[in-house]
């Protein structure tokens, strides 16, 4: 799949929101079982969607046979001496981490969508993410 780009803040990736990047001359991500999962694409400044390409915009890209249309948060596009960008971006669950929670909180005998919405009830800000879960075993859990 050609990697699509979207305008910032975008929540429906159900189109082709901005316009496509066919021109992309290579799309690589990268993903770490609990590490990192990160996209990087080599781009030509003279591309038909060149002037598309900015800090914040969102990338759709398939990540693999499973993870299929996934998300990435640009987050730097560097230019290289051959006429080209390199363009890195964060898989979009990054967001999660520059959200700040209430203190500590402690919930016992919930379910993971019950702890999932305690999660997000313990966001200081709102929050982008809508959350869902079956599992259904009883658990502890600590914010």
């Amino acid at each position: 799949m050609s990697p699509i780009i979207f305008e910032k803040g975008t929540q429906n990736f159900d189109d082709l929101g901005l316009g496509l990047l066919p021109d992309s001359m290579s799309a690589f991500v990268t993903e770490d079982l609990n590490g990192q999962f990160i996209l990087e694409i080599q781009y030509p400044v003279d591309g038909r969607n060149y002037s598309l390409l900015k800090v914040n915009r969102l990338i759709k890209v398939d990540a693999g046979h499973r993870l299929l249309g996934q998300a990435f948060i640009v987050r730097q596009i560097k230019q290289n001496i051959d006429l080209t960008v390199s363009i890195y971006a964060e898989h979009i669950s990054y967001l999660a981490l520059d959200m700040a929670l209430k203190p500590t909180q402690t919930y016992t005998n919930r379910t993971a969508q019950q702890a999932l919405q305690a999660w997000q009830n313990q966001m200081i800000d709102t929050t982008p993410f809508i959350v869902y879960s079956d599992i259904t075993t009883p658990n502890k859990v600590t914010f």
